[in-house]
């Protein structure tokens, strides 16, 4: 197994290839890792409005990627944009019947990469992860 010199550049290659791999299974939904990221977002917080700038600052997009993100999805027709009722200059992000249809087996092709993933990793060493994980997360928005 070739030695990486740094673990960022790891991070980046494993990135890569997870989305590789999900984007090659998300064909026939007709998904890509990047609209999955959105849809998901979309259905954690579909008890309240979610706006484009919500996008951007939670999956940490500039706003021409999440505008081209929310065309193509509304374009394959697993997102509506509606005029927000408070302010009719805002897009609220609604998710379709064919987003919610879809959703258990997006959910089931992220569980299953994930279990690639993760192979050889026994339950503590899951958690260790996460918590690196998450230790590195936070020093990287504390800046």
């Amino acid at each position: 197994m070739e030695q990486y010199p740094h673990i960022s550049l790891m991070i980046k290659i494993l990135h890569h290839a997870f989305a590789r791999r999900l984007n090659h299974n998300m064909e026939e939904v007709g998904l890509t890792k990047a609209q999955c990221d959105v849809l998901g977002y979309l259905h954690r917080h579909a008890d309240e409005p979610v706006y484009p700038i919500d996008l951007e600052r939670e999956l940490h997009l500039k706003r021409p990627t999440v505008t081209g993100l929310v065309k193509r999805l509304e374009e394959k027709d697993f997102v509506r944009c509606v005029p927000s009722p408070t302010d009719k200059r805002y897009k609220e992000l609604h998710l379709t019947e064919k987003s919610h249809a879809h959703h258990e087996q997006v959910l089931r092709f992220i569980e299953e990469q994930e279990e690639v993933l993760l192979r050889g990793l026994d339950g503590a060493d899951r958690e260790t992860l996460r918590h690196l994980l998450t230790i590195l997360l936070h020093n990287m928005q504390a800046e």
